[in-house]
C-alpha cells in the first residue's frame, strides 16, 4: 500500500514516501483509500530566515500612494493662492454660522492688510466701480487709519444653512466699529454679499471744488469704497468742508450718505466781501444808464422822437439807502454749488443825468442779489 506522509510542524520538511513495494497496491481492500495530497505534489510550508522581514503587499502599497498625493494635493492648495485670495478651508462639519463668520474675518484681514485683491475675492457681487479699490490706495488709508481688533459673530437667529448675518467687531482709527454683513453660500463656498460702498459726493462738486480723497484728485461725483476712514480736503483756499473725513463703516449696498457740506473758510469771506465793495464802486462809477452786472439800470427815451438815440454826457448813480448790507455783507455758499455765494439785499439807488442834448434825466434802481463766483483765480461779483 502506497501512502503519502505530511510533516505539518517542521519548517524544513519535505514529502516523504514509504519504502513499501508498489505491488502492495493492488492488495489493497475494497474501500476507497484517503489520500490528503498527491503523491507527486509535495506538500510544505514556506519558510524565511531568521531576521527577514516581508515588503509591503499590493493593498499596503496603495493606501501609501493615496496618502501621498493627498497631503502634495493640500500643499498645493495652500500655497498656490497666495497673494491672490486668502485661503480659507472649512470641514464638511463646521457650523454654518462659523464657516460665514470666519469668511467675514478673512476678508477684514485682508482689508488691514492692504490686500485689495485678496478681499474682493472674498465676495459674491463685484463692484463695476474700481478706480479707489487698487493696494495702493489701500494700503496708504490703512496705514493712516489701520484697522484692528477683529471679531466676528453670527447674529442669533438670523441664518439659514446658505445665508448669513454676522456681527462684526473691529476699530477703524482706534474708533469702534459694529459692522453687519451677509454671507452667502454660493456653489459650496462662503461668500460676502457686497465688499465695498459707494458714497456720494456730489453736495461738494468734486469737479470745480478740487475735492481729495486721501490726497488723490476726485474727479467723479461717486467714489466706491473698502471700510475705513479716507480724509477730504480741497484744492481752492476759499472753501472747506464742513466734515473734512468720510467713515465707511462697512460695506452697503445702496451710495452712502455723506453729510460734510462746503463752507466758506475765513479767507473766502473775506475775499468776497472785498470783491463786493470793489464791484460796487465800479458800478457806481461806470457812468452808465445801465451798468453790466450791476442789476440796476434805467430805460431812457427821447421825449421828442422815440426813434432817436439818447446818448449821455454825464450819469450817475448813488446809493441812498442799505449800503451797509454790502460792506458788511456775510456771504454764504448757494446750495448744490459750493463755489458760489448768493445773498439777497435791499439796496436802493438814485440815478442823476444830462444828455448831450441838455435833457436831464433821473430814476431809481435797486440791488436785491448778490452772488459771487470763487471757482477762478479772483472772485467775480454779479449783483441782481
Amino acid at each position: 500500500m502506497r501512502r503519502a506522509i505530511l510533516d505539518d510542524e517542521a519548517d524544513d520538511a519535505r514529502p516523504a514516501v514509504s519504502a513499501e513495494p508498489r505491488h502492495a497496491i493492488a492488495e489493497a481492500p475494497a474501500a476507497a483509500p484517503r489520500v490528503t495530497r498527491a503523491a507527486h505534489q509535495p506538500s510544505y510550508r514556506p519558510t524565511r530566515a531568521r531576521g527577514h522581514k516581508p515588503g509591503p503587499g499590493p493593498w499596503r502599497i496603495i493606501a501609501i500612494t493615496v496618502g501621498a498625493l493627498a497631503v502634495v494635493a493640500l500643499a498645493v492648495q495652500c500655497f498656490v493662492g497666495i497673494g491672490s485670495k486668502p485661503w480659507v478651508q472649512f470641514a464638511p462639519e463646521v457650523p454654518a454660522d462659523v464657516a460665514a463668520g470666519q469668511v467675514v474675518t478673512a476678508y477684514l484681514q485682508a482689508i488691514a492688510q492692504g490686500d485689495s485683491p485678496g478681499a474682493l475675492a472674498l465676495t459674491r457681487e463685484q463692484p463695476t466701480d474700481v478706480t479707489w479699490l487698487d493696494a495702493e490706495f489701500l494700503q496708504e488709508a490703512v496705514a493712516a487709519q489701520p484697522l484692528t481688533k477683529i471679531s466676528a459673530v453670527a447674529a442669533v437667529g438670523q441664518g439659514s444653512d446658505t445665508r448669513q448675518l454676522i456681527s462684526a467687531q473691529y476699530e477703524l482709527g482706534g474708533t469702534p466699529i459694529t459692522g453687519w454683513y451677509f454671507v452667502d453660500l454660493v456653489e459650496g463656498e462662503w461668500l460676502l454679499e457686497r465688499a465695498t460702498s459707494t458714497i456720494d459726493l456730489s453736495s461738494v462738486d468734486p469737479k470745480q471744488s478740487g475735492l481729495r480723497l486721501n490726497g488723490r484728485l476726485v474727479t467723479q461725483d461717486k467714489v466706491t469704497l473698502f471700510p475705513g476712514i479716507y480724509q477730504l480736503s480741497l484744492d481752492n483756499e476759499w472753501i472747506a468742508v464742513s466734515e473734512d473725513r468720510i467713515v465707511v463703516d462697512a460695506p452697503s449696498a445702496g451710495p452712502g450718505s455723506f453729510s460734510s457740506s462746503p463752507v466758506l473758510t475765513e479767507a473766502g469771506s473775506k475775499a468776497v466781501v472785498a470783491a463786493v465793495k470793489k464791484h460796487l464802486k465800479t458800478c457806481l462809477n461806470a457812468g452808465s444808464v445801465s451798468p453790466p452786472d450791476c442789476g440796476f439800470s434805467l430805460k431812457v427815451v427821447h421825449p421828442e422822437d422815440p426813434t432817436r438815440q439818447v446818448v449821455m454826457a454825464e450819469a450817475k448813480w448813488t446809493v441812498t439807502a442799505g449800503e451797509e448790507e454790502l460792506t458788511g455783507l456775510k456771504p454764504t455758499l448757494e446750495v448744490g454749488h459750493p463755489l458760489l455765494t448768493k445773498n439777497y439785499v435791499n439796496v436802493e439807488l438814485q440815478f442823476a443825468g444830462v444828455d448831450t442834448e441838455d435833457y436831464q434825466w433821473a430814476g431809481e434802481g435797486v440791488i436785491r442779489m448778490v452772488s459771487a463766483n470763487l471757482a477762478g483765480e479772483e472772485v467775480t461779483v454779479v449783483f441782481a
